[in-house]
């Protein structure tokens, strides 16, 4: 407040006509970025390599427990997460930001992940044991 200012005293007013009385403006708005949201994603399938030729198969989860056959050699096999002779590559999902597919590796299970189209945050969840 400058020095010597002459007021009203009965209404308040400034009455200096040399003070000029500024409006109070609120300030600006700040934008906050927005909070990522983290979803939960189980993986559609597997990718495998064939017990018998080691050619790399694609496997959906619903096949978990049943008889397969790989497509290359037509050698049947018991497809069971728990396999040893089952050598596991990685597994694949659907972003559930921008529905691309992604591959993954196996090691990703149970982590936070980002999309690499899209950036999308996501965790990845492992499916359900067969027949629960």
């Amino acid at each position: 407040m400058p020095p010597r200012v002459l007021r009203c005293r009965t209404c308040g007013a400034i009455l200096n006509p040399e003070i000029q009385v500024r409006p109070l403006l609120p300030p600006e708005p700040v934008v906050l970025p927005e909070a990522p949201s983290v979803l939960p994603v189980t993986p559609r399938g597997s990718y495998v390599g064939c017990p018998n030729c080691e050619r790399e198969l694609r496997i959906a989860n619903h096949y978990e427990g049943r008889q397969v056959q790989c497509k290359f050699c037509s050698a049947p096999f018991l497809y069971q997460r728990d396999n040893a002779a089952i050598r596991r590559i990685g597994r694949y999902l659907e972003c559930p930001h921008c529905h691309k597919e992604l591959r993954m590796a196996e090691k990703y299970v149970g982590c936070r992940v980002a999309c690499k189209y899209c950036d999308g945050q996501m965790e990845i969840v492992a499916p359900p044991a067969a027949g629960r």
